[in-house]
Parts: C-alpha cells; structure tokens; sequence
C-alpha cells in the first residue's frame, strides 16, 4: 500500500472510503485498524474486490460497534467473504445501538476463493435487515438467494417497520420468490424500485403476480384502492427475463412516475370515470360525498360531474336517506342521553324496590309489636283474674272463722 496509513489517525475530514483490489487483506487493514476504531465521522466504507475474509474483517470490530455516523456498507466483489464475515460484520452493527445504517450491499461474483455465502446466512442477512429499519437501498446479489431466502426477506419487506425504497435482489430463485415478493407488497409502503437480475427461472407468473398488486387484483372499488401506491417499476434484467414477454417487462418497468398519492388518485378516477353511472359500490360517507363532486369535477369537468348527478343510481347515494353531519352529531348526542336516562331509571327504579322492601319490614315489624304487647296485656289480664279467684274462698273463709269465733263467745256468756 502506497497510502501513508499512519496519517490518517485522528483525521476528521474524510466522510467516504473505499478499499480496492486484491491487495488489501490483513496486512493492509491492520494499518488501517487505528485510524478506524478511533473514527466518528466516516459515513461511507466501500471494499470492492478485495480479500476481505473472516480474520481481516475481525480487525474492524471496534469500527462497526464504535461508529455512529456509518450510512453506507459495500460489500461487492469480495471473493474470500463467506458465512462468517457476514456475520461478524453484521453482528458487530448490531451491537452499535447509534448506528443508522442507509444502504447495505452484498454482491457476489460467480467465483470466489471461499464457500461463499450459505442458504442459512440469508437467513441471517435478511434478521439483520429487519433488525435494522434505517435502511432505505437494500442490494443482494447472491448465488445462493433462492425462494426460501427471498421469503425470508419478503417477512421483513412486508412489516410495517420497513422503510426500504430500492430493493436489489439476485439468485437462482424463481416465480415462487417473485410471489412472495408480491405478497409482503399488499401491506409494504416504502418500496419505490425493485430491480432484479442475476437469476435464469422467472416466467410471466412471477411478473403478473407483482403487476396484480399494483394494478388490483380486481375491478373493484376496493380492490382498486387497497393495491400497492408507492411501486414505480420492477426492472428484470434481459437475462433474468428472456422467458418472460415483453409487454409485460414494460409494464412491470413503467407502473407509475407518480408520487403515491397521486397515484392513487389515478386509480380512483379511473375507477370513477369508468363506473360513472352508477358508484353505490363505493359508499362513501355522508362527510366525504361533497368532496366526491368536487373530485368529479377537478378530474372530469362539467361533463362529467353532470353525468354523476344525472345518473338515477346514484340519486339515492348522494342526496336521499343521508342525515346532515349536524343531525348525525345531534343523534349521537340523544342516544347518549337515553343510554344515560334508561341506567338512571333503572337505579330509580332499584331504590324505589329497596324503599318499599324497608317500608314493608318497618310495618311488619310495627304490627308484631303491637300484637306481642296484647298479648303482655291479656296475660297481666288472666293473672289478676286467677289471683281474685284464689284470694275469694280464702276471705269466706276468714269470715266463717271470725263468726264461728263469735257464737262460740256468745255460748259462754
């Protein structure tokens, strides 16, 4: 190396570098080892062609776990790295809590010194690129990226996490791998470009699925408007695509220019303009039917918006049986309110029970005393009456006595 390593230590002003040829390996990167572990700024590392392997690559640990300010990784044309550079690599990333990570490369030439990467370190890379949602240009190109690896990354392509726009992906998958890529697009809104190449097996069912997704799988009014917005084109290259027709690689190339809203607007007029006459399959909301007639008119003009109201069918959508927004909210009000009122009543109602339950306890409880002290009364009433009947023969007695004690008197005089 001709590159005077020791005075890079300490420099600040460099925000991309890029390590090419064969002629950097270990040797060469133990040099560069210092100046990068002691680095903070440096927002892009490219290795092209080089030997990067598994021992130089441990020499940049301290990089990738120090390193907040990293936005690009390069990984292309590295014939010695396999299995366990990525994962060292990419494990050291994991580990740098501050890294934001944009853009992340891995192309593989068709020979390499080494094993190259496996079907199971797919796996690994595509848990990395879900672990990681700052990345917006995801390029694979991998011998062996085959259906399994790309429904593996389809999982995270379709999580709402994912914020990747650019997708490169080649292999030796086929149609099934297109499919899953069309699947996880029903719920992606980040992906802007798909290209794809280095693979031979692809057919128009592949293609067809993805332009399903884009385009509806339908003429429905909701499959017209849950279909993929934010797609602009799928690129296949002539070799990955010379089984497929051509109409459909220029359509799959040249789905929209639009932003996603716009592009949804573009749909929906289509859908409108097509079904004109008759839109009850819609059903918009009460709120939302002026701005349906301002639509009209914006995207179609008089002519148009004058079909729309002429239309018997869509008499009844836009102008009859709707309540006005303010009798809806009233509505909402008065069903409270006797939501409300029907749960006092029943309160009211429970007290009333529980009040007539007490008044009839207090009354029972009133007339068992009255009859306990009548009865108190009556027996006083028989005790008095047996006491004069057992003090009567008592007292005739007494009397019968006192005259027999008389005459007895009387005798002796």
């Amino acid at each position: 190396a001709t590159l005077p390593w020791q005075g890079l230590v300490g420099a600040t002003a460099i925000e991309s570098l890029v390590l090419e040829d064969r002629g950097m390996g270990v040797n060469q990167l133990s040099c560069l080892r210092e100046y990068l572990a002691r680095n903070t700024t440096l927002r892009g590392i490219k290795f092209l062609r080089t030997h990067l392997d598994t021992p130089s690559s441990l020499l940049l640990n301290d990089f990738f776990v120090g390193n907040s300010a990293l936005r690009v990784l390069d990984l292309t044309a590295n014939p010695r790295v396999d299995d366990e550079t990525i994962r060292g690599i990419l494990g050291a990333i994991l580990r740098n809590d501050a890294c934001r990570l944009e853009t992340f490369n891995v192309f593989e030439t068709l020979e390499g010194d080494a094993d190259g990467i496996s079907e199971s370190c797919v796996g690994f890379i595509a848990s990395f690129v879900s672990r990681t949602p700052s990345l917006t240009n995801v390029r694979l190109r991998i011998r062996e990226l085959n259906d399994t690896g790309i429904g593996e990354l389809a999982n995270t392509v379709k999580g709402s996490c994912c914020n990747i726009s650019c997708l490169e992906i080649g292999g030796i998958f086929g149609d099934e791998g297109m499919l899953s890529i069309a699947e996880a697009l029903k719920t992606n809104r980040s992906i802007r470009k798909i290209d794809i190449g280095m693979t031979e097996r692809l057919t128009d069912r592949g293609g067809q699925g993805i332009l399903q997704v884009v385009q509806g799988q339908d003429e429905s009014w909701q499959s017209k408007t849950t279909s993929n917005h934010t797609l602009q084109s799928v690129y296949i290259s002539d070799r990955a695509g010379s089984s497929m027709s051509k109409s459909l690689l220029m359509g799959l190339q040249s789905i929209t220019k639009a932003d996603p809203h716009r592009t949804l607007q573009g749909k929906a007029w289509n859908y409108i303009n097509k079904n004109i006459e008759d839109l009850s399959s819609i059903s918009l909301d009460v709120t939302l039917r002026p701005c349906l007639l301002e639509f009209v008119s914006s995207r179609g003009g008089v002519d148009s918006l004058f079909c729309l109201l002429r239309s018997r069918k869509n008499a009844p959508e836009l102008f009859t049986n709707h309540p006005t927004p303010e009798k809806v909210r009233l509505t909402r009000k008065m069903e409270k309110a006797s939501k409300e009122n029907e749960v006092l009543k029943a309160l009211l109602k429970s007290e009333r029970r529980h009040r007539s339950q007490r008044q009839m306890s207090q009354s029972t409880n009133q007339s068992e005393n009255i009859h306990l002290r009548d009865q108190e009364e009556d027996e006083q009433h028989q005790m008095k009456a047996m006491a004069r009947c057992l003090l009567l023969p008592f007292f005739k007695a007494f009397e019968m006595c006192k005259h027999f004690m008389d005459l007895l008197k009387e005798s002796h005089r």
